[in-house]
């Protein structure tokens, strides 16, 4: 695990409970917020770009058996705190880092089972 990781080898174990639908819904409404977060944009959209990030239903929790959701639950929160564009994406940038990080130990999980059914002479292309 490289020193620029968020999450903990640990949090990303927790994390494979984590439906990947979710992951991937969550870390989109992030990064196209963070894309059209400019200095010039209206002050209104601030607003709506923090209601959005709180508005991601299954990142609202604090109490959940998968310790990885509510970290992530916790990073989105602190999103409400910014008060410009530029700190939006600051803030928003953490918890999207650990949603990509989950994503990708997903996509290495799946890659890992895909080689193992070749291996074991299931034809993968069929599923």
């Amino acid at each position: 695990m490289s020193s620029s990781m968020i999450l903990s080898e640990s949090l990303i174990e927790s994390g494979r409970d984590i439906p990947l639908k979710e992951l991937l819904y969550a870390k989109r409404v992030l990064d196209n917020y963070m894309a059209v977060a400019k200095d010039t944009s209206p002050l209104e959209l601030l607003t709506e770009m923090k209601t959005a990030a709180r508005h991601v239903e299954y990142f609202t929790t604090h109490d959940n058996p998968c310790e990885a959701r509510n970290v992530i639950s916790n990073m989105i929160e602190e999103i409400d705190a910014a008060d410009s564009f530029e700190t939006f994406k600051t803030l928003a940038g953490v918890p999207s880092l650990a949603l990509f990080e989950l994503i990708e130990d997903r996509a290495q999980l799946i890659k890992h089972e895909r080689e193992l059914l070749l291996a074991s002479g299931y034809d993968a292309s069929r599923i």
